[in-house]
Protein backbone atom coordinates (compact mmCIF):
# COMPACT_ATOMS: atom_id res chain seq x y z
CA UNK A 1 0.00 0.00 0.00
CA UNK A 2 1.29 3.49 -0.87
CA UNK A 3 2.26 5.78 1.96
CA UNK A 4 -0.08 8.72 2.50
CA UNK A 5 1.75 11.80 1.24
CA UNK A 6 1.03 15.27 -0.06
CA UNK A 7 2.97 14.79 -3.27
CA UNK A 8 3.30 12.15 -5.96
CA UNK A 9 6.59 10.26 -5.74
CA UNK A 10 7.91 8.28 -8.70
CA UNK A 11 10.88 5.93 -8.48
CA UNK A 12 13.17 5.08 -11.41
CA UNK A 13 15.61 2.19 -10.99
CA UNK A 14 18.58 2.48 -13.32
CA UNK A 15 20.99 -0.47 -13.27
CA UNK A 16 24.49 0.00 -14.78
CA UNK A 17 24.53 1.42 -18.29
CA UNK A 18 20.76 1.42 -18.76
CA UNK A 19 20.63 5.09 -19.76
CA UNK A 20 19.33 6.58 -16.52
CA UNK A 21 20.72 10.04 -17.25
CA UNK A 22 19.29 9.98 -20.77
CA UNK A 23 15.92 8.88 -19.42
CA UNK A 24 15.93 11.59 -16.74
CA UNK A 25 16.94 14.26 -19.25
CA UNK A 26 14.06 13.26 -21.49
CA UNK A 27 11.59 13.38 -18.60
CA UNK A 28 12.94 16.77 -17.50
CA UNK A 29 12.45 18.13 -21.02
CA UNK A 30 8.90 16.76 -21.12
CA UNK A 31 8.14 18.34 -17.73
CA UNK A 32 9.46 21.69 -18.93
CA UNK A 33 7.12 21.59 -21.92
CA UNK A 34 4.12 20.60 -19.83
CA UNK A 35 4.69 22.70 -16.70
CA UNK A 36 7.19 25.40 -17.69
CA UNK A 37 10.92 25.57 -17.06
CA UNK A 38 10.56 27.66 -13.89
CA UNK A 39 8.69 24.79 -12.23
CA UNK A 40 11.64 22.38 -12.36
CA UNK A 41 14.49 21.65 -9.96
CA UNK A 42 17.14 18.97 -10.57
CA UNK A 43 19.59 17.63 -7.98
CA UNK A 44 22.11 14.83 -7.77
CA UNK A 45 24.32 13.42 -5.05
CA UNK A 46 27.64 14.20 -6.75
CA UNK A 47 29.00 17.12 -8.78
CA UNK A 48 29.88 14.78 -11.64
CA UNK A 49 26.33 13.42 -11.93
CA UNK A 50 24.80 16.90 -11.67
CA UNK A 51 27.20 18.19 -14.32
CA UNK A 52 26.29 15.30 -16.63
CA UNK A 53 22.61 16.18 -16.40
CA UNK A 54 23.36 19.86 -16.89
CA UNK A 55 25.35 19.04 -20.06
CA UNK A 56 22.26 17.55 -21.64
CA UNK A 57 20.15 19.88 -23.76
CA UNK A 58 17.58 20.74 -21.10
CA UNK A 59 18.19 24.53 -21.04
CA UNK A 60 17.53 25.02 -17.33
CA UNK A 61 19.10 27.91 -15.46
CA UNK A 62 22.23 26.93 -13.52
CA UNK A 63 20.43 27.82 -10.28
CA UNK A 64 17.96 24.99 -10.95
CA UNK A 65 20.55 22.21 -11.36
CA UNK A 66 23.24 21.03 -8.95
CA UNK A 67 24.10 18.91 -5.97
CA UNK A 68 21.87 19.22 -2.92
CA UNK A 69 24.70 21.09 -1.21
CA UNK A 70 24.96 23.57 -4.08
CA UNK A 71 21.19 24.15 -4.19
CA UNK A 72 21.13 24.72 -0.43
CA UNK A 73 24.12 27.07 -0.54
CA UNK A 74 22.34 29.15 -3.17
CA UNK A 75 19.14 29.07 -1.12
CA UNK A 76 20.79 30.56 1.98
CA UNK A 77 22.43 33.29 -0.06
CA UNK A 78 26.12 32.37 0.00
CA UNK A 79 26.69 34.91 2.78
CA UNK A 80 29.24 32.68 4.50
CA UNK A 81 32.49 31.22 3.25
CA UNK A 82 32.79 27.42 3.24
CA UNK A 83 34.71 26.09 6.24
CA UNK A 84 36.29 23.19 4.36
CA UNK A 85 38.24 25.68 2.23
CA UNK A 86 40.07 26.97 5.30
CA UNK A 87 41.51 23.78 6.78
CA UNK A 88 45.01 25.33 6.89
CA UNK A 89 43.65 28.12 9.10
CA UNK A 90 41.90 25.57 11.31
CA UNK A 91 45.15 23.66 11.73
CA UNK A 92 47.01 26.80 12.75
CA UNK A 93 44.43 27.62 15.41
CA UNK A 94 43.63 24.05 16.54
CA UNK A 95 46.83 22.04 16.42
CA UNK A 96 45.45 19.39 18.75
CA UNK A 97 42.74 18.65 16.18
CA UNK A 98 44.82 19.13 13.01
CA UNK A 99 43.29 17.79 9.79
CA UNK A 100 45.37 16.17 7.06
CA UNK A 101 42.69 14.70 4.81
CA UNK A 102 40.50 16.73 2.50
CA UNK A 103 37.35 17.22 4.57
CA UNK A 104 35.17 16.96 1.48
CA UNK A 105 36.86 13.80 0.14
CA UNK A 106 34.42 11.48 -1.61
CA UNK A 107 36.68 8.61 -2.62
CA UNK A 108 38.41 7.10 0.40
CA UNK A 109 36.16 5.11 2.74
CA UNK A 110 39.07 3.60 4.62
CA UNK A 111 42.33 4.89 6.08
CA UNK A 112 45.18 4.64 3.61
CA UNK A 113 48.59 3.13 4.18
CA UNK A 114 51.24 5.83 4.10
CA UNK A 115 48.74 8.62 4.60
CA UNK A 116 48.66 10.62 7.81
CA UNK A 117 45.20 10.12 9.29
CA UNK A 118 45.06 12.34 12.36
CA UNK A 119 42.86 12.24 15.42
CA UNK A 120 41.19 15.35 14.03
CA UNK A 121 40.40 13.54 10.77
CA UNK A 122 38.78 10.70 12.68
CA UNK A 123 36.68 12.99 14.85
CA UNK A 124 35.60 15.17 11.93
CA UNK A 125 34.54 12.05 10.01
CA UNK A 126 32.59 10.67 13.00
CA UNK A 127 30.90 14.03 13.56
CA UNK A 128 29.85 14.36 9.92
CA UNK A 129 28.43 10.83 9.84
CA UNK A 130 26.43 11.42 13.03
CA UNK A 131 25.06 14.66 11.62
CA UNK A 132 24.28 12.97 8.30
CA UNK A 133 22.36 10.26 10.14
CA UNK A 134 20.56 12.88 12.27
CA UNK A 135 21.67 11.31 15.54
CA UNK A 136 20.71 13.32 18.62
CA UNK A 137 23.84 15.15 19.80
CA UNK A 138 23.19 13.96 23.34
CA UNK A 139 23.97 10.44 22.11
CA UNK A 140 27.30 11.36 20.54
CA UNK A 141 30.53 10.10 22.11
CA UNK A 142 32.08 12.62 24.47
CA UNK A 143 35.20 13.00 22.30
CA UNK A 144 33.09 13.85 19.24
CA UNK A 145 31.01 16.37 21.20
CA UNK A 146 34.21 18.04 22.38
CA UNK A 147 35.56 18.26 18.83
CA UNK A 148 32.18 19.50 17.57
CA UNK A 149 32.11 22.31 20.15
CA UNK A 150 35.55 23.50 18.99
CA UNK A 151 34.53 23.20 15.31
CA UNK A 152 31.30 25.16 15.84
CA UNK A 153 33.08 27.90 17.79
CA UNK A 154 35.75 28.26 15.07
CA UNK A 155 33.10 28.52 12.35
CA UNK A 156 31.15 31.13 14.30
CA UNK A 157 34.20 33.32 14.98
CA UNK A 158 35.22 33.20 11.33
CA UNK A 159 31.70 33.49 9.86
CA UNK A 160 31.98 30.09 8.13
CA UNK A 161 29.60 27.26 7.38
CA UNK A 162 30.46 23.67 6.54
CA UNK A 163 28.82 21.41 3.98
CA UNK A 164 26.43 19.85 6.48
CA UNK A 165 25.39 23.31 7.73
CA UNK A 166 24.09 24.04 4.24
CA UNK A 167 21.70 21.11 4.43
CA UNK A 168 20.73 21.60 8.07
CA UNK A 169 19.99 25.30 7.60
CA UNK A 170 17.64 24.69 4.70
CA UNK A 171 16.06 21.67 6.40
CA UNK A 172 15.37 23.57 9.63
CA UNK A 173 14.39 27.00 8.26
CA UNK A 174 12.88 26.48 4.78
CA UNK A 175 9.68 24.72 3.83
CA UNK A 176 10.16 24.96 0.06
CA UNK A 177 12.88 25.51 -2.53
CA UNK A 178 13.50 29.10 -3.64
CA UNK A 179 11.32 29.88 -6.63
CA UNK A 180 8.74 27.39 -5.39
CA UNK A 181 9.23 24.73 -8.10
CA UNK A 182 6.52 22.11 -8.38
CA UNK A 183 8.49 19.28 -10.03
CA UNK A 184 11.71 17.83 -8.62
CA UNK A 185 14.13 15.34 -10.17
CA UNK A 186 16.62 13.72 -7.79
CA UNK A 187 19.36 11.45 -9.11
CA UNK A 188 21.70 8.97 -7.36
CA UNK A 189 19.23 8.72 -4.48
CA UNK A 190 20.74 5.46 -3.22
CA UNK A 191 23.62 7.56 -1.85
CA UNK A 192 21.52 10.17 -0.05
CA UNK A 193 22.07 10.11 3.68
CA UNK A 194 19.30 10.40 6.28
CA UNK A 195 19.50 14.19 6.42
CA UNK A 196 19.53 14.59 2.64
CA UNK A 197 16.58 12.24 2.22
CA UNK A 198 14.65 14.05 4.96
CA UNK A 199 15.40 17.37 3.24
CA UNK A 200 14.17 16.12 -0.14
CA UNK A 201 10.94 14.80 1.32
CA UNK A 202 10.31 17.89 3.46
CA UNK A 203 10.63 20.11 0.40
CA UNK A 204 8.45 17.70 -1.57
CA UNK A 205 5.49 18.65 0.65
CA UNK A 206 5.24 21.91 -1.28
CA UNK A 207 5.65 20.21 -4.66
CA UNK A 208 3.27 18.23 -6.81
CA UNK A 209 5.67 15.57 -8.14
CA UNK A 210 9.15 14.30 -7.42
CA UNK A 211 11.11 11.70 -9.38
CA UNK A 212 13.77 9.76 -7.49
CA UNK A 213 16.29 7.85 -9.62
CA UNK A 214 18.64 5.29 -8.11
CA UNK A 215 20.26 1.88 -8.15
CA UNK A 216 20.54 0.48 -4.63
CA UNK A 217 23.09 -2.07 -5.87
CA UNK A 218 25.41 0.85 -6.67
CA UNK A 219 25.32 2.44 -3.22
CA UNK A 220 28.89 3.65 -2.57
CA UNK A 221 28.66 6.14 0.26
CA UNK A 222 27.27 4.10 3.13
CA UNK A 223 30.47 5.02 4.97
CA UNK A 224 29.40 8.68 4.77
CA UNK A 225 25.88 7.99 6.02
CA UNK A 226 24.08 6.90 2.84
CA UNK A 227 20.67 5.45 3.69
CA UNK A 228 19.48 3.16 0.86
CA UNK A 229 16.89 1.67 3.20
CA UNK A 230 15.10 5.00 2.89
CA UNK A 231 14.48 4.02 -0.73
CA UNK A 232 14.02 0.27 -0.24
CA UNK A 233 11.38 0.73 2.47
CA UNK A 234 9.31 3.30 0.57
CA UNK A 235 6.21 2.46 -1.47
CA UNK A 236 6.22 4.91 -4.40
CA UNK A 237 3.19 6.11 -6.32
CA UNK A 238 4.85 4.88 -9.51
CA UNK A 239 7.87 2.72 -10.31
CA UNK A 240 9.84 2.11 -13.47
CA UNK A 241 12.91 -0.03 -14.00
CA UNK A 242 15.08 0.61 -17.04
CA UNK A 243 15.27 -2.83 -18.63
CA UNK A 244 18.44 -3.05 -20.75
CA UNK A 245 22.07 -2.07 -20.35
CA UNK A 246 23.74 -0.34 -23.26
CA UNK A 247 27.14 -0.96 -21.67
CA UNK A 248 27.47 -4.30 -19.89
CA UNK A 249 27.96 -7.37 -22.17
CA UNK A 250 26.66 -10.83 -21.35
CA UNK A 251 29.82 -12.30 -19.80
CA UNK A 252 30.36 -9.32 -17.50
CA UNK A 253 26.65 -9.13 -16.70
CA UNK A 254 26.70 -12.81 -15.66
CA UNK A 255 29.52 -12.52 -13.14
CA UNK A 256 28.33 -9.13 -11.86
CA UNK A 257 24.83 -10.54 -11.30
CA UNK A 258 26.16 -13.51 -9.34
CA UNK A 259 28.37 -11.19 -7.33
CA UNK A 260 25.67 -8.69 -6.32
CA UNK A 261 23.25 -11.46 -5.39
CA UNK A 262 25.48 -12.09 -2.36
CA UNK A 263 24.19 -8.81 -0.87
CA UNK A 264 21.47 -9.21 1.75
CA UNK A 265 19.68 -5.85 1.57
CA UNK A 266 18.66 -5.21 -2.02
CA UNK A 267 15.90 -3.88 -4.16
CA UNK A 268 16.47 -6.59 -6.75
CA UNK A 269 16.00 -5.24 -10.26
CA UNK A 270 16.57 -7.45 -13.30
CA UNK A 271 18.00 -5.97 -16.45
CA UNK A 272 19.25 -7.40 -19.73
CA UNK A 273 22.87 -7.12 -20.90
CA UNK A 274 23.71 -5.47 -24.16
CA UNK A 275 23.80 -7.70 -27.22
CA UNK A 276 27.49 -8.61 -27.11
CA UNK A 277 29.25 -11.56 -25.52
CA UNK A 278 32.21 -9.74 -23.98
CA UNK A 279 34.63 -11.63 -21.77
CA UNK A 280 35.82 -12.06 -18.21
CA UNK A 281 39.43 -13.07 -17.82
CA UNK A 282 42.12 -13.26 -15.14
CA UNK A 283 45.71 -12.10 -15.03
CA UNK A 284 48.30 -13.38 -12.57
CA UNK A 285 49.48 -9.95 -11.50
CA UNK A 286 49.10 -7.99 -8.29
CA UNK A 287 48.80 -4.31 -7.47
CA UNK A 288 52.18 -4.46 -5.72
CA UNK A 289 53.86 -6.07 -8.79
CA UNK A 290 51.75 -4.97 -11.77
CA UNK A 291 54.18 -5.51 -14.68
CA UNK A 292 51.93 -8.12 -16.35
CA UNK A 293 48.99 -5.78 -15.97
CA UNK A 294 50.89 -3.05 -17.79
CA UNK A 295 51.89 -5.57 -20.49
CA UNK A 296 48.18 -6.22 -21.00
CA UNK A 297 47.41 -2.50 -21.04
CA UNK A 298 49.95 -2.00 -23.84
CA UNK A 299 48.25 -4.68 -25.95
CA UNK A 300 44.78 -3.20 -25.38
CA UNK A 301 45.76 0.36 -26.24
CA UNK A 302 47.61 -0.89 -29.34
CA UNK A 303 44.14 -2.04 -30.46
CA UNK A 304 42.73 1.40 -29.54
CA UNK A 305 40.78 0.01 -26.59
CA UNK A 306 40.07 2.28 -23.64
CA UNK A 307 41.28 0.80 -20.35
CA UNK A 308 40.29 1.50 -16.75
CA UNK A 309 42.58 0.43 -13.89
CA UNK A 310 40.61 0.27 -10.62
CA UNK A 311 41.43 -0.31 -6.97
CA UNK A 312 39.47 0.08 -3.76
CA UNK A 313 42.02 2.53 -2.28
CA UNK A 314 44.27 4.99 -4.08
CA UNK A 315 47.52 3.85 -2.46
CA UNK A 316 47.12 0.57 -4.35
CA UNK A 317 47.67 2.47 -7.62
CA UNK A 318 51.15 3.77 -6.81
CA UNK A 319 53.17 0.95 -8.46
CA UNK A 320 50.85 0.91 -11.47
CA UNK A 321 51.30 4.65 -11.96
CA UNK A 322 55.09 4.31 -11.69
CA UNK A 323 55.10 1.71 -14.48
CA UNK A 324 52.71 3.71 -16.68
CA UNK A 325 55.04 6.68 -16.39
CA UNK A 326 58.16 4.57 -17.00
CA UNK A 327 56.69 3.07 -20.16
CA UNK A 328 55.34 6.37 -21.44
CA UNK A 329 51.67 5.33 -21.39
CA UNK A 330 49.42 8.40 -21.07
CA UNK A 331 46.75 8.14 -18.36
CA UNK A 332 44.29 10.37 -16.54
CA UNK A 333 41.16 10.51 -14.42
CA UNK A 334 38.82 13.12 -15.90
CA UNK A 335 36.45 12.71 -12.95
CA UNK A 336 39.08 13.82 -10.41
CA UNK A 337 41.10 16.50 -12.17
CA UNK A 338 42.38 17.95 -8.89
CA UNK A 339 44.50 14.88 -8.30
CA UNK A 340 47.79 15.59 -10.00
CA UNK A 341 49.07 12.03 -9.48
CA UNK A 342 46.15 10.74 -11.54
CA UNK A 343 46.37 13.56 -14.10
CA UNK A 344 50.08 14.21 -14.76
CA UNK A 345 49.37 15.73 -18.19
CA UNK A 346 46.77 18.18 -16.91
CA UNK A 347 46.90 21.93 -17.27
CA UNK A 348 47.58 23.35 -13.82
CA UNK A 349 48.44 26.99 -14.33
CA UNK A 350 48.86 28.32 -17.83
CA UNK A 351 50.39 25.73 -20.16
CA UNK A 352 50.85 22.07 -19.17
CA UNK A 353 54.22 20.39 -19.52
CA UNK A 354 52.72 18.28 -22.30
CA UNK A 355 51.71 21.54 -23.98
CA UNK A 356 55.29 22.80 -23.76
CA UNK A 357 56.61 19.67 -25.45
CA UNK A 358 53.95 19.97 -28.15
CA UNK A 359 54.93 23.61 -28.69
CA UNK A 360 58.53 22.45 -29.24
CA UNK A 361 57.26 19.96 -31.83
CA UNK A 362 55.11 22.50 -33.73
CA UNK A 363 57.24 22.29 -36.92
CA UNK A 364 56.96 18.48 -37.04
CA UNK A 365 54.29 17.33 -39.55
CA UNK A 366 54.35 13.79 -38.09
CA UNK A 367 52.92 15.33 -34.92
CA UNK A 368 50.85 18.26 -36.17
CA UNK A 369 50.03 17.26 -39.75
CA UNK A 370 48.61 20.18 -41.72
CA UNK A 371 48.79 22.33 -38.56
CA UNK A 372 52.58 22.08 -38.41
CA UNK A 373 54.38 25.41 -38.79
CA UNK A 374 57.55 27.22 -37.81
CA UNK A 375 57.43 28.49 -34.25
CA UNK A 376 55.76 31.73 -33.41
CA UNK A 377 57.19 33.96 -30.70
CA UNK A 378 54.54 32.56 -28.35
CA UNK A 379 55.49 28.95 -29.17
CA UNK A 380 59.15 29.69 -28.55
CA UNK A 381 58.51 31.28 -25.16
CA UNK A 382 56.31 28.35 -24.14
CA UNK A 383 58.90 25.64 -24.73
CA UNK A 384 61.86 27.69 -23.56
CA UNK A 385 60.26 28.49 -20.20
CA UNK A 386 61.24 25.25 -18.34
CA UNK A 387 64.78 25.23 -19.80
CA UNK A 388 68.07 26.60 -18.45
CA UNK A 389 67.97 29.81 -20.46
CA UNK A 390 71.35 31.16 -19.36
CA UNK A 391 73.10 28.14 -20.87
CA UNK A 392 71.15 28.42 -24.12
CA UNK A 393 70.50 32.08 -24.96
CA UNK A 394 72.72 35.10 -25.42
CA UNK A 395 72.16 38.13 -23.23
CA UNK A 396 69.21 40.18 -24.48
CA UNK A 397 67.55 37.29 -26.37
CA UNK A 398 64.57 37.10 -24.04
CA UNK A 399 64.00 40.85 -24.29
CA UNK A 400 64.08 40.56 -28.07
CA UNK A 401 61.46 37.80 -27.95
CA UNK A 402 59.26 39.81 -25.59
CA UNK A 403 59.31 42.68 -28.07
CA UNK A 404 57.73 40.52 -30.77
CA UNK A 405 54.04 39.98 -31.39
CA UNK A 406 52.99 36.54 -30.13
CA UNK A 407 52.01 35.53 -33.67
CA UNK A 408 55.29 36.62 -35.25
CA UNK A 409 57.01 33.70 -36.97
CA UNK A 410 60.51 32.88 -35.78
CA UNK A 411 63.15 32.37 -38.46
CA UNK A 412 66.35 30.35 -38.39
CA UNK A 413 68.19 33.68 -38.52
CA UNK A 414 66.46 34.68 -35.26
CA UNK A 415 67.55 31.44 -33.62
CA UNK A 416 71.15 31.86 -34.73
CA UNK A 417 71.12 35.38 -33.24
CA UNK A 418 69.60 34.33 -29.93
CA UNK A 419 71.22 30.95 -29.23
CA UNK A 420 74.75 30.75 -27.88
CA UNK A 421 75.70 27.60 -29.76
CA UNK A 422 74.97 26.89 -33.41
CA UNK A 423 74.87 23.17 -32.59
CA UNK A 424 71.90 23.82 -30.32
CA UNK A 425 70.07 25.51 -33.19
CA UNK A 426 70.71 22.50 -35.42
CA UNK A 427 69.28 20.14 -32.82
CA UNK A 428 66.30 22.40 -32.11
CA UNK A 429 65.40 22.70 -35.78
CA UNK A 430 65.39 18.90 -36.03
CA UNK A 431 63.04 18.73 -32.99
CA UNK A 432 65.59 16.68 -31.05
CA UNK A 433 63.76 15.48 -27.92
CA UNK A 434 67.03 14.39 -26.30
CA UNK A 435 68.22 18.01 -26.52
CA UNK A 436 65.08 19.21 -24.74
CA UNK A 437 65.60 16.68 -21.96
CA UNK A 438 69.24 17.75 -21.56
CA UNK A 439 68.36 21.41 -21.08
CA UNK A 440 65.51 21.15 -18.54
CA UNK A 441 65.84 23.02 -15.25
CA UNK A 442 66.44 20.69 -12.32
CA UNK A 443 63.18 21.66 -10.60
CA UNK A 444 61.23 20.88 -13.79
CA UNK A 445 62.84 17.53 -14.63
CA UNK A 446 60.20 15.32 -13.02
CA UNK A 447 57.33 17.35 -14.44
CA UNK A 448 58.70 17.23 -17.98
CA UNK A 449 59.96 13.64 -17.79
CA UNK A 450 56.60 11.97 -18.42
CA UNK A 451 55.57 13.86 -21.60
CA UNK A 452 59.13 13.48 -22.92
CA UNK A 453 59.03 9.73 -22.25
CA UNK A 454 55.70 9.50 -24.08
CA UNK A 455 57.23 11.19 -27.15
CA UNK A 456 60.37 9.03 -27.02
CA UNK A 457 58.43 5.75 -26.76
CA UNK A 458 55.18 6.46 -28.61
CA UNK A 459 55.70 9.50 -30.78
CA UNK A 460 54.68 13.11 -30.31
CA UNK A 461 51.24 12.63 -31.83
CA UNK A 462 50.30 10.55 -28.78
CA UNK A 463 50.43 13.72 -26.68
CA UNK A 464 47.73 15.25 -28.87
CA UNK A 465 45.34 12.34 -28.35
CA UNK A 466 43.11 11.85 -25.30
CA UNK A 467 44.64 9.18 -23.03
CA UNK A 468 43.13 5.74 -23.51
CA UNK A 469 43.97 4.74 -19.93
CA UNK A 470 42.09 5.86 -16.82
CA UNK A 471 43.27 5.19 -13.29
CA UNK A 472 41.37 5.63 -10.06
CA UNK A 473 39.49 4.18 -7.16
CA UNK A 474 36.16 2.52 -7.82
CA UNK A 475 34.48 5.47 -6.10
CA UNK A 476 36.09 7.93 -8.51
CA UNK A 477 34.69 6.36 -11.70
CA UNK A 478 31.04 5.91 -10.74
CA UNK A 479 29.02 6.59 -13.89
CA UNK A 480 32.04 6.18 -16.17
CA UNK A 481 32.94 3.28 -18.47
CA UNK A 482 35.75 1.77 -20.57
CA UNK A 483 36.17 -0.99 -23.12
CA UNK A 484 38.39 -2.88 -20.67
CA UNK A 485 38.23 -2.75 -16.88
CA UNK A 486 41.17 -4.17 -14.95
CA UNK A 487 40.07 -4.69 -11.36
CA UNK A 488 42.37 -5.34 -8.40
CA UNK A 489 40.45 -7.32 -5.72
CA UNK A 490 42.32 -6.03 -2.67
CA UNK A 491 40.92 -4.00 0.22
CA UNK A 492 42.58 -2.21 3.10
CA UNK A 493 42.57 -3.68 6.61
CA UNK A 494 39.51 -1.59 7.45
CA UNK A 495 37.83 -2.72 4.25
CA UNK A 496 38.62 -6.33 5.10
CA UNK A 497 36.92 -5.89 8.47
CA UNK A 498 33.80 -4.74 6.62
CA UNK A 499 34.06 -7.66 4.20
CA UNK A 500 34.27 -10.14 7.06
CA UNK A 501 31.32 -8.66 8.97
CA UNK A 502 27.80 -9.75 8.11
CA UNK A 503 26.58 -6.26 9.04
CA UNK A 504 28.79 -4.37 6.59
CA UNK A 505 29.68 -6.94 3.91
CA UNK A 506 27.09 -5.49 1.53
CA UNK A 507 29.07 -2.23 1.36
CA UNK A 508 32.11 -4.00 -0.09
CA UNK A 509 30.01 -6.17 -2.41
CA UNK A 510 28.36 -3.07 -3.88
CA UNK A 511 31.70 -1.31 -4.28
CA UNK A 512 33.17 -4.08 -6.43
CA UNK A 513 29.90 -4.50 -8.32
CA UNK A 514 30.26 -0.89 -9.44
CA UNK A 515 33.82 -1.62 -10.53
CA UNK A 516 32.82 -4.68 -12.57
CA UNK A 517 29.98 -2.95 -14.37
CA UNK A 518 32.17 -0.18 -15.83
CA UNK A 519 33.28 -2.67 -18.54
CA UNK A 520 31.90 -2.40 -22.07
CA UNK A 521 33.77 -5.41 -23.44
CA UNK A 522 36.27 -7.07 -21.11
CA UNK A 523 36.59 -7.44 -17.36
CA UNK A 524 40.06 -8.47 -16.15
CA UNK A 525 40.37 -9.77 -12.59
CA UNK A 526 43.80 -9.54 -11.00
CA UNK A 527 45.40 -11.76 -8.38
CA UNK A 528 45.24 -10.42 -4.80
CA UNK A 529 48.43 -9.09 -3.20
CA UNK A 530 47.75 -10.48 0.26
CA UNK A 531 45.16 -11.73 2.71
CA UNK A 532 42.95 -8.62 2.54
CA UNK A 533 40.90 -9.19 -0.59
CA UNK A 534 37.32 -9.98 -1.58
CA UNK A 535 37.77 -13.39 -3.20
CA UNK A 536 37.26 -12.45 -6.84
CA UNK A 537 40.25 -14.50 -7.94
CA UNK A 538 38.42 -17.73 -7.05
CA UNK A 539 34.87 -16.46 -7.62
Amino acid sequence: MNQAREWIEYHVAGPPGTGKTTYLSRQISNAMVEHGRDEIIVASHTRAAAAEIARRDISLDSSQVGTLHALCYRAIGREHEVAEKYIKDWNTENQGYALEMDASNQDEPYAEIGRNITRGDQLLSEMNILRARMVDKRLWPTTVRSFSARWEEWKKINNLIDFTDMLETVYLTFDRWPGNPSIGFFDECQDLDTLQLALVRKMAKKMSHIVMAFDVDQTLYRWKGADPEGIINTSPDGFRSLPKSYRVPRAVHGIAKRWIEQAHKRLAVDYEPRDAEGEVTKINSQYSFPSRVIDAVEKYIADKKSVMLLTSCSYMLSETIKLLRKRGIPFHNPNRTRRGDWNPLRVNRGTSMAGRVLAYLKPDPSVWGDLAHMWTAKDLKIWLDPLRGREILVRGAKSAMEGLDDKAEISVVNLLEWFINESDVERVISNDIAWLREKVKSDKERLLDFPLTIVEKRGGITLREPPLVKVGTIHSVKGDEADVVILFPDVSLEGYKEWRSSHTRDNVIRQFYVGMTRARETLVLCKPSGVCHVGLWSF
